[in-house]
């Protein structure tokens, strides 16, 4: 029961979803957000320099957004985008 609970626990599914753009995380407002969360398909958008990366799930993408970052990028302007 406790890993139903998003805030209970750093699950790695879940870890990133703080950098999803507000208009995403909108989208996915239902009971099974999370699920759709996790089992969706994420960019990294940089706001800085215009980067823009593949896809992929959203631990994958939480990771290459963490990689730019430290390639130099504001972190602050670094987020995660899904597909529509």
């Amino acid at each position: 029961m406790n890993h139903i609970q998003l805030e209970s626990h750093d699950c790695v599914k879940v870890r990133y979803v703080k950098f999803i753009k507000k208009n995403v995380l909108r989208q996915n407002t239902n009971v099974n957000s999370a699920r759709n969360i996790s089992s969706g398909q994420y960019c990294v958008i940089c706001e800085q320099c215009n980067y823009q990366s593949d896809y992929f799930l959203i631990d994958e993408a939480g990771q290459q957004r963490e990689s730019h970052i430290i390639s130099g990028c504001d972190g602050s302007k670094v987020f995660l985008e899904g597909t529509d």
